[in-house]
């Protein structure tokens, strides 16, 4: 978080500023913690050094003045109403914290801090806040041999043993101007009215990990991710599962988005338990623990066999197509093959089973469709790998099973029954997802149109609701309207009004405008799959990938219509009061997302961006890992050549999204097209540009149709909607942020 000032009257004034943080950002409800506030480094940025108990860390929560280090810091560790009341009195604290011991009360104990700015006209320095929790071990890890291993966070390995502390909380203050700029050129990239935060949510959910050696070396090519199954509730078995399939099946497009490298880490994991002669199973595990984070492999028995084992096929795919990386399906090969064979037959007639929606009735269409399309991903994998018998022996497998499918799940209009034969039950479909965002085109098109057109129609009824999509009509109330599968069934609806109507659905919930709980989207509760909207609405241009003669190859297709869909949820961030005496606007920063160390070093070398990685295969070179001990079973390190061309995510051809901007803002857009209409053609964007764009960045969420114009003409739009967003904030009072004023002529 970060503020600058700027006096609205011209003259000086004398300037404070104030922020604090909740006790809940603490991972427990404790009556005792130890603080400690310190000057980190001389003049630079003061820290909260608060330790909950000596085994869970150290929560730090810290404050960069400005670069001239004159900023007067204070602080204090009380009730919020305390703190609030002693600054807006005095403009300062009593530095009343520092102890071996405190008393805190979950419900209002703060932690607080200030800055004397003095008598200024203007800062141009922002004024920097960061937050981090930071632990030692974050893994205890035990296979189904009793083999136990502790692994570390990733991070440390960067530091190499120095000051990890200081040296963390260094870089990420020194680097906010770089962090802030990533994080909006990713902002640019995607509708992120409807992602900021529910990225931060997936990102937030897990630990990636490295073990270590008995000499305490990090060995850097045994790199896994560990996903905690947050379910909302904060209690129960489900809350602590680690590497929940479907969970990651619903967040898996937000990675394979804007860093693919990490979707391989969450599979590993599940593939080294399943990979072992102790597993017994013939189908996919539902997770590989239930004790989050002490992670001790399970071979248990579960009841969503085909749907784990589809999840398994579609991501693994879905993964070699986005990071080029195949070194999975090939160490994999045989167990990827013995899911494929298992929906082979089981998959068309689905008996005793559960799906993702806890929904046990036998002969579930959405379900079986699943492992349909997981069974032709098989048949791409076996492509890719030069498996050509079962290339063949899968794509007539899913072939099959699709025709007979279609003449029991299919309505006269084509659009999907819930349950075969039940003529009058529906499903939303939402599975077919996976058919257009991995181009396996099993389901054909007319498919495709039956099922849209059926959705809108529902959507104008009562028994569709205001902010999503219900998933059928059986009374399975428990998962009425999950946003994931609401977006997952836009991005199958080639209707550009139909599509934007589901998604406009979800913005509304995710945007606050119905009733909701602070911390809670539809009827569920905060975890990682409702975070994995990332990418809701990209849009994308249509490439075709390919691999080299130096690997196994197949020509394919890039998906030529999707939406990459999850569902949105508030992220609660705790209570974080930002108050600032006289009158001062603050510029607040989204969550920055920076370059990905974890690509440095598995790639050796390429440094992974927020730029979407691009589809199209090229050469991989298969390296041996640095000394780091047995490498048996380990993934090998890819080294990427550094010439891939920044392209988005594979998805579709450029067309047009809306996802549900306010009524102000609409209003804002059509004022600036009818403004243009009257414009004359001296070089200025004229209205066929305003129906053209493509950056959903630049119109505030609303794209047009495909692109026409040139990058200058776009830019010229940009530039124009900005003049304009800019007469309106100032129209109504307000301060411009930085990016604004210093990115647009005034």
């Amino acid at each position: 978080m970060s503020l600058t000032a700027k006096s609205l009257d011209g003259a000086a004034h004398a300037t404070q500023v104030y922020s604090d943080l909740g006790v809940g950002w603490l991972p427990r409800n404790l009556t005792q913690v130890s603080v400690d506030l310190a000057e980190s480094v001389p003049g630079d940025f003061f820290v909260y050094d608060i330790t909950p108990q000596p085994d869970l860390g150290l929560l730090r929560y810290a404050m960069k003045p400005d670069g001239a280090s004159n900023t007067a810091v204070t602080a204090k560790l009380a009730g919020s109403s305390v703190s609030r009341d002693l600054f807006r009195l005095n403009g300062v604290l009593d530095d009343q914290i520092v102890g071996l011991s405190h008393h805190v009360d979950p419900n209002s104990t703060v932690f607080a801090i200030t800055g004397d700015l003095g008598i200024i006209q203007a800062r141009q320095d922002p004024i920097i806040w960061a937050i981090g929790y930071e632990t030692d071990l974050a893994i205890n890890y035990t296979d189904l041999s009793g083999a136990t291993q502790q692994r570390r966070l990733f991070y440390e390995v960067q530091y190499g043993g120095r000051n990890i502390q200081g040296d963390i909380l260094t870089d990420l203050i020194n680097d906010f101007a770089n962090a802030s700029s990533r994080a909006q050129e990713l902002d640019l990239k995607t509708a992120w009215r409807l992602v900021s935060l529910a990225t931060a949510q997936v990102y937030d959910s897990f630990h990636l990990t490295t073990s270590i050696d008995a000499n305490d070396y990090f060995n850097k090519s045994d790199v896994m991710a560990f996903m905690r199954n947050s379910d909302g509730s904060g209690q129960g078995s489900n809350e602590n599962r680690v590497n929940a399939v479907e969970t990651l099946y619903s967040a898996f497009p937000t990675f394979m988005y804007i860093d693919p490298d990490l979707g391989g880490l969450f599979l590993e994991p599940l593939f080294r338990l399943q990979a072992s002669s102790k597993y017994t199973n013939h189908y996919a595990a539902a997770e590989i623990g239930t004790n989050y984070s002490d992670v001790t492999l399970t071979n248990s028995a579960h009841n969503q066999r085909v749907e784990q084992s589809g999840n398994m096929l579609i991501m693994t795919y879905a993964h070699a197509r986005a990071s080029g990386d195949v070194s999975l399906i090939n160490r994999y090969y045989d167990l990827l093959t013995s899911w494929a064979d298992y929906l082979s037959n089981t998959t068309l007639l689905v008996h005793d089973q559960s799906s993702a929606d806890s929904l046990s009735t036998d002969n579930q269409t959405n379900l079986a469709i699943k492992g349909i399309i997981a069974v032709e991903a098989m048949s791409k994998m076996s492509s890719i790998v030069k498996r050509d018998a079962d290339v063949d022996k899968y794509s007539s497998t899913a072939a099959s099973l699709y025709a007979q499918w279609k003449s029991l799940a299919l309505t006269g209009d084509k659009h999907l029954l819930a349950i075969y034969g039940q003529v009058a039950s529906w499903t939303l479909g939402y599975n077919l997802f996976a058919d257009v965002w991995l181009n396996t085109s099993v389901v054909e098109s007319s498919v495709y149109v039956g099922q849209s057109n059926f959705i809108y129609n529902l959507s104008l009824t009562p028994d569709s609701g205001d902010s999503g999509m219900p998933i059928d009509n059986l009374g399975n109330d428990i998962f009425d309207e999950v946003s994931s599968w609401s977006l997952f069934a836009a991005a199958v609806v080639p209707n550009q009004d139909q599509r934007t109507n589901i998604i406009s659905r979800v913005h509304n919930r995710e945007s606050g405008r119905s009733h909701t709980q602070e911390s809670t989207i539809m009827t569920e509760g905060p975890r990682p799959a409702q975070g994995a909207i990332a990418p809701v609405v990209l849009i994308t241009d249509n490439h075709t990938t390919t691999e080299t003669s130096s690997k196994p190859h197949t020509g394919m297709s890039v998906v030529t219509k999707g939406v990459i869909g999850g569902v949105a949820a508030l992220l609660a961030i705790g209570a974080i009061a930002l108050v600032v005496r006289h009158r001062w606007r603050q510029s607040r920063k989204r969550t920055p997302v920076g370059p990905s160390f974890l690509s440095e070093v598995i790639s050796q070398g390429t440094q992974a961006t927020v730029t979407p990685f691009n589809s199209t295969w090229s050469t991989l070179t298969e390296v041996a890992p640095p000394h780091a001990g047995s490498q048996t079973d380990q993934r090998p390190l890819v080294h990427r050549p550094s010439s891939w061309e920044d392209s988005p995510l594979p998805l579709r051809r450029v067309v047009a999204v809306h996802i549900g901007l306010s009524s102000k803002e609409l209003a804002r857009l059509r004022s600036l097209a009818n403004a243009s209409r009257a414009q004359p053609t001296d070089g200025r964007p004229s209205n066929s540009l305003l129906t053209t764009t493509t950056d959903r960045g630049e119109l505030g969420g609303e794209a047009g149709a495909a692109m026409s114009s040139s990058e200058a003409q776009r830019l010229q739009l940009k530039n124009s909607f900005l003049r304009h967003e800019i007469q309106q904030f100032r129209a109504e009072g307000f301060e411009l942020p930085p990016s604004y004023a210093s990115g647009v002529a005034s």
